[in-house]
């Protein structure tokens, strides 16, 4: 099964996510995830957050995501 989340460019993922009436938090990490490509590190650091705790987020999220497209 491919992943949506790495294989739609940016506009058509962005537009996805936002239609998907996530919340907030999940929304802003699946965006800077997978939509402007930062790293689990990365966001950590801009969030003040320990990795594996964006690590799990990241997850909860993507879980999130598919429930909500099927």
């Amino acid at each position: 099964m491919t992943d949506i989340l790495t294989t739609m460019n940016e506009r058509q993922l962005l537009l996805l996510i936002k239609s998907c009436n996530l919340r907030k938090k999940h929304e802003d990490i699946l965006i800077m995830r997978y939509v402007e490509n930062m790293s689990c590190q990365e966001i950590a650091d801009l969030k003040g957050k320990e990795l594996q705790t964006i690590r799990n987020e990241v997850c909860i999220a993507r879980k999130k995501f598919y429930n909500k497209i099927g």
